[in-house]
């Protein structure tokens, strides 16, 4: 039977998967061209920002590579790249009142075209390489940061 009742759409073979995926990216491309908020725009990475603010709202430090029994070291170093990669597309944005701050309309598709490497990614629950690898960690570290600010979480996955 192709179709299982106890398994979502997604589930049922990696064509589906890649069917749902892509749905899921149109109907957010749909959803913000049909919205009225106003995102944080892109930093132009060869100009250094114009404004640093003064005051540090919150700052976390995390250990960035692991070691240890079963851990890729190269998976490790290249979670490195692919976050300074991400950070030097964000670094250095305002966000104005009534501005969203969207990681991936910031930094945009993990790709190997701009240089991003095979990763630590987590797939049905089980790690693998991914290209882009690691830069949940990037999101979970903002995520962190704005919990500690004034700023409010209105989506977050």
């Amino acid at each position: 039977m192709l179709f299982n009742k106890n398994k979502n759409f997604c589930d049922i073979n990696p064509l589906f998967y890649a069917i749902s995926y892509q749905k899921e990216i149109l109907k957010r491309y749909i959803k913000d061209f049909l919205s009225k908020e106003t995102f944080v725009r892109a930093v132009n990475p060869d100009e250094p920002p114009k404004t640093m603010l003064p005051n540090i709202v919150s700052e976390h430090d995390s250990h960035l590579i692991k070691k240890g029994k079963g851990i890729d070291p190269v998976l490790q170093e290249n979670k490195a790249v692919n976050i300074q990669l991400a950070c030097e597309k964000i670094n250095g944005a305002i966000i104005h009142p009534g501005e969203v701050f969207s990681f991936w309309k910031m930094v945009g598709k993990a790709t190997k075209e701009k240089g991003y490497k095979d990763g630590r990614v987590i797939v049905n629950g089980k790690l693998q390489p991914g290209i882009g690898g690691g830069l949940c960690n990037l999101g979970n570290t903002i995520n962190l940061l704005v919990l500690h600010s004034p700023l409010e979480i209105i989506e977050f996955h």
